[in-house]
């Protein structure tokens, strides 16, 4: 055991550099239990601190202990290197596309393109949701308004107008919502929204059941819970 000490915490930066620059697979039992063996041999190193940041999240994939370190090294941040800033800033942007990449229904971390993609597109798709109920509104409330005066030459076209509005806005938003459903088939978040759109907007009750029961398998799910998670996506677009 006195063989595996570290006196110096850079000694220990040293193996660890060297095993990973090897690359080699079987190595990764014996690197894991370095990186561990030195942190308690040295638990104030930011260096080693660092270290194990670095292979826990980009070598062993082990993001809670990740995150742990994260949180820890972010108390001093701004007394730490500057390449050891970075490192923390690229674990974080790991993290963030990983968590974002699971809201799109992708595993692991995502490129900046495809999450660009997917939140222009739903920001659209939910856009002109939002526009098509309030479009259905405007129309009752004419109607309502009218109702007992009769309409007009000029309230009938501004009611075929409404309409007309509603039409446009229903097609982009079904366009927008069935391309993301092609690209993105596991985001719980996009069929939970499309699922509303279909129940709300299309009044196609079958295709909503269908889209909200396949959001809750991929979310895990107990489906009773399918009627609180419809509730709050009508409050969301004001439904």
């Amino acid at each position: 055991e006195s063989r595996r000490r570290f006196p110096h915490e850079w000694r220990a930066g040293v193996v660890l550099r060297h095993l990973l620059s090897k690359r080699n697979k079987d190595d990764l039992a014996f690197m894991s239990f370095l990186v561990h063996k030195a942190m308690e041999e040295h638990p104030e190193s930011n260096l080693l601190q660092m270290q194990v940041l670095v292979f826990s999240r980009f070598v062993f994939r082990d993001a809670s202990e990740a995150a742990a370190i994260q949180k820890a090294l972010k108390l001093h941040q701004k007394t730490l290197p500057l390449d050891f800033q970075y490192i923390l800033f690229a674990a974080e942007r790991k993290n963030n596309q990983e968590t974002r990449g699971a809201d799109i229904g992708q595993a692991g971390a995502v490129s900046g393109i495809s999450l660009m993609e997917f939140e222009v597109s739903f920001e659209k798709a939910r856009s002109s949701h939002q526009a098509c109920v309030s479009k259905m509104r405007d129309f009752w409330r004419h109607v309502k308004k009218r109702r007992h005066a009769g309409l007009d030459e000029q309230h009938a076209g501004e009611l075929i107008q409404v309409l007309d509005d509603h039409e446009e806005q229903k097609n982009t938003a079904k366009n927008e919502y069935e391309s993301l459903i092609e690209k993105f088939p596991q985001s719980v978040q996009l069929l939970r929204a499309y699922a509303h759109f279909c129940d709300t907007v299309l009044n196609d009750y079958k295709q909503a059941e269908a889209r909200q029961h396949q959001a809750s398998l991929l979310d895990g799910e107990d489906t009773n819970d399918e009627k609180e998670k419809e509730g709050e996506m009508a409050k969301l677009l004001g439904a």
